[in-house]
């Protein structure tokens, strides 16, 4: 049940709302504070990276690093970019598509808002995952957006109340790149209460760095191929992530 939970607990963190203007990434949160939220708000602040971000065909369309927290084999790290070959406002549209998450990403019965303030640009979204045979997990995130400039927006995003998650702190950034496609950049980080799984850590990094991958796919076919049915997009990303692995990204797991 925790396995499943956080396997798509890693999905629903990838993705918010796109923000309308600019707002200072650093402002508090009413949420569950870690040792990566103030990471989080410095890589905003600092945007963009000093880091080069690079794809390699042999690794496929995400590039991806796994961020180990010495001391904690459970908490997973992520960070993942890709360039999706579609506008910034095509790929925009996708993330403010409430009504449709639970068909571009499996395993969700709801999805709503249950706070906002516009004035602020931030939001509290309530998440239900359905899980055959046992009760839905519930839990909510707490959102800020805004830009970080022209053509460059964010999200930032952390754990508000959930059972089983101990911790969630991600961002995303998507930016108009010199030929008109959007590179999207994310980075996740989220610890729970695994219970007996904590002595399987490479089961539970498998299974959140795969769900990750998934719904990075799936924006980017969504993106790429509008007349593509949902049912479709959740069977082709399952065929890139089978044609390429996570586990070489997993094995090569290395501190911040």
């Amino acid at each position: 049940m925790i396995l499943l939970s956080l396997f798509l607990f890693a999905v629903q963190t990838s993705h918010a709302i796109a923000p309308p203007e600019f707002l200072s990434p650093d402002k508090k949160l009413d949420a569950v504070e870690s040792i990566y939220t103030s990471k989080m708000i410095s890589l905003l602040n600092n945007w963009p990276p000093k880091k080069k971000f690079v794809l390699d065909s042999k690794t496929g369309p995400v590039g991806i690093r796994c961020i180990s927290t010495p001391g904690n084999n459970t908490y997973v790290g992520i960070e993942q970019w890709m360039e999706i070959k579609a506008p910034l406002s095509v790929v925009k549209s996708i993330l403010d598509d409430f009504s449709n998450y639970k068909n571009l990403f499996s395993g969700f019965d709801d999805v709503k808002v249950i706070s906002r303030d516009p004035n602020l640009h931030q939001l509290i979204l309530y998440w239900e995952q359905h899980i055959p045979i046992l009760p839905n997990i519930s839990y909510e995130m707490a959102y800020l957006f805004g830009a970080l400039g022209k053509n460059r927006y964010y999200y930032r995003y952390q754990l508000h109340e959930g059972r089983s998650i101990k911790f969630s702190d991600g961002i995303i950034v998507i930016e108009t790149t010199p030929q008109n496609t959007t590179m999207y950049t994310e980075y996740d980080f989220f610890d729970a209460n695994w219970g007996a799984l904590s002595l399987s850590t490479d089961r539970i990094w498998k299974e959140s760095v795969e769900g990750i991958f998934l719904s990075d796919i799936a924006i980017k076919l969504k993106a790429e191929n509008p007349k593509l049915s949902y049912d479709d997009i959740r069977t082709e990303s399952k065929k890139v992530l089978e044609k390429f692995p996570v586990e070489p990204a997993i094995r090569a797991r290395s501190p911040w």
